[in-house]
């Protein structure tokens, strides 16, 4: 009869959770919690690598975490390798600071590193699908009628367990940072079926697209562990033709192809980080005491802006919130002068060596010449001197006789204009001054009257 408590459902659900909690903690692998356990038995692309030999599953312990043979106890309890490779997922942003080379790498930690509350997940670093198809087991697409899984019998089950144990071994087995591995086994998916990566692939578990910084930390991780890869995949082509001779190989070779493709698509990757790296940077700064006018104006506009946006907090307006932009560049110090970039000095070049010249042949001497007679230079002829005009004097002043002894005044002489200077013609000959005219005689002067000062000089 159903209980009429209303509370009954909820009580017997809480039950229910608690046991199932109860049943977790005590599993016999106490090292494994309910969360990454899911991870590591299902991980994302599980269900398309879970393939079947001979009814022999391929993954250690089949996926059962309580198995002997489970692959993620040698993740956990291995010391060989690291134990396992990590990355920063918020790193795989592109921003102005990237650091394309730093940026786009996995990060390797010590020996025997608990994996705690890390988001890390076992990796079969060669892929078990990658195997799948050489062998043709039931999770692959091969159709080869002379495959491992093809010509097996029942007697053969112990080499298909050797094979089993070489891809499950410590050197293929590693943590690796869930959300990378996700975007590996994706894709694995796509190459196994194309042959071929035509570029990024997303997972369709990460519900979002892959980024690019992330898929190059996906190559990066293949490269790091290529050499333990290989090592696995030359082991199992080994055991293919020692075991079965007339059966198909070529996983190392398979393997190869893999991360060639991935390194391609992780190479176009890294040039259009880099492209995106160079539009977020902000341009360049001139040099110092060099700053341009417009630099400087806006930087004094964005100044009056904020001390604007400063008085209506004060006043309880609020204001939008600004988005951080790139850094302007640092206005240069006053008085100071452009500065010139170095000039980078130029490489001595060193000189050629010179060729040895041929001697020259000896010339005849030669035969000497009579000297030519002095030529006598022609005598010049004499110029003339220019007669230079006299200045006229000027008249003095007449002297006061002397009352005792008068002496008769001088008269004053006619001052004659300096005729003008005769332009001389180039065709006629220069004519010769004409001679002055003889000073007149001085006038004599009449004695005075006794008493009385002489009023003029009378001329004859």
């Amino acid at each position: 009869m159903p209980s009429s408590t209303p509370g009954a459902p909820a009580f017997l659900a809480l039950a229910l959770a608690l046991s199932l909690s109860l049943c977790v903690s005590a599993s016999p692998v106490p090292f494994l919690n309910a969360t990454n356990e899911f991870f590591e038995r299902f991980p994302p692309h599980a269900l398309g690598k879970r393939g079947k030999c001979m009814g022999i599953d391929m993954r250690g312990g089949g996926g059962n975490a309580a198995a002997p043979d489970y692959y993620g106890k040698i993740c956990h309890n291995q010391v060989t390798y690291p134990s396992a490779y990590t990355y920063d997922t918020t790193k795989a942003v592109v921003t102005a600071t990237t650091n394309v080379n730093a940026d786009g790498k996995v990060h390797a930690t010590g020996k025997g590193v608990a994996k705690g509350a890390n988001k890390w997940t076992c990796d079969h670093i060669l892929e078990l699908q990658i195997l799948g198809d050489i062998i043709g087991d039931s999770g692959s697409k091969s159709s080869s009628s002379t495959s491992v899984c093809a010509i097996a019998t029942a007697a053969d089950t112990a080499k298909i367990d050797n094979i089993k144990s070489i891809i499950n071994s410590v050197d293929n087995l590693s943590f690796f940072e869930t959300e990378i591995e996700k975007i590996k086994g994706a894709a694995t998916v796509d190459f196994v079926a194309k042959k071929t990566l035509p570029g990024i692939v997303h997972s369709p578990v990460l519900k979002r697209p892959s980024k690019e910084l992330e898929w190059m930390a996906f190559d990066d991780y293949l490269v790091t562990t290529k050499s333990r890869t290989l090592k696995v995949a030359r082991a199992i082509d080994a055991a293919i033709q020692a075991d079965f001779s007339s059966a198909d190989h070529g996983v190392e070779a398979l393997w190869q192809s893999y991360m060639n493709e991935v390194a391609k698509v992780a190479r176009a990757a890294k040039t259009s980080v880099q492209a995106d790296v160079k539009k977020l940077q902000p341009p360049p700064c001139p040099p110092s005491g060099s700053g341009s006018t417009t630099r400087r104006s806006l930087t004094l506009l964005a100044r009056f802006v904020d001390f604007g946006d400063a008085l209506l907090r004060r006043a309880g307006v609020k204001t939008k919130p600004k988005t951080p932009g790139p850094v302007s560049c640092p206005l240069p110090k006053k008085g100071t002068t452009p500065t010139k970039p170095p000039v980078k000095p130029k490489t001595p070049t060193r000189p050629k060596p010179k060729t040895p010249t041929k001697p020259k042949t000896p010339t005849k001497p030669k035969t000497p010449t009579k000297p030519k007679t002095p030529v006598k230079p022609k005598p010049k002829t004499p110029v003339k001197p220019k007669p230079k005009p006299k200045t006229p004097t000027k008249p003095s002043r007449p002297v006061k006789p002397k009352p005792k002894a008068p002496v008769k005044p001088k008269s004053k002489p006619k001052t004659t204009k300096p005729k003008p200077r005769p332009v001389p013609k180039t065709t006629k000959p220069k004519a010769k001054p004409k001679p002055r005219p003889a000073p007149r005689p001085k006038a004599r002067p009449h004695p005075a009257p006794k008493g009385k000062r002489p009023r003029g000089l009378e001329i004859e």
